[in-house]
């Protein structure tokens, strides 16, 4: 995967020159560091990879339910597959094996024929156990 500092050279190769290129990795090192955001990663909390089964119901706007994936969570939301575009903003209800969580879409991005969205936890309902 490319990062943030390979993409313009991936995106115009053959088209600028190997000094527009360097300006352009240069100006957008300078808004990162501006943004105080350096290297690739941005998050705040530690992510742990997982690939469960999950169902998702679309509650804001509402919408269909869907079989979807968990890819990885945190302690402040998911990294799931989903089968459609997902608005940033959209509010989802999500069952997962342990847990019901409300969550809200912040990103998704499209990956081969299906999308992933980062989504934001609103609320979280643990299952207990013994039940």
């Amino acid at each position: 995967m490319a990062t943030v500092f390979e993409a313009p050279r991936s995106f115009v190769v053959g088209r600028m020159s190997p000094q527009q290129i360097t300006a352009v990795k240069s100006r957008l090192a300078e808004c990162y560091k501006r943004a105080g955001r350096t290297g690739s990663e941005r998050r705040q909390e530690a992510r742990f990879a997982t690939d469960e089964p999950a169902r998702m119901k679309v509650l804001q706007p509402i919408g269909p339910s869907a079989q979807i994936r968990v890819l990885d969570i945190s302690r402040g939301g998911l990294k799931i597959t989903v089968p459609e575009l997902l608005p940033p903003g959209t509010v989802l209800q999500i069952h997962m094996k342990s847990a019901i969580a409300f969550a809200e879409v912040r990103y998704c991005t499209m990956h081969g024929a299906e999308f992933h969205a980062g989504v934001r936890f609103q609320d979280v309902f643990w299952a207990h156990e013994g039940k």
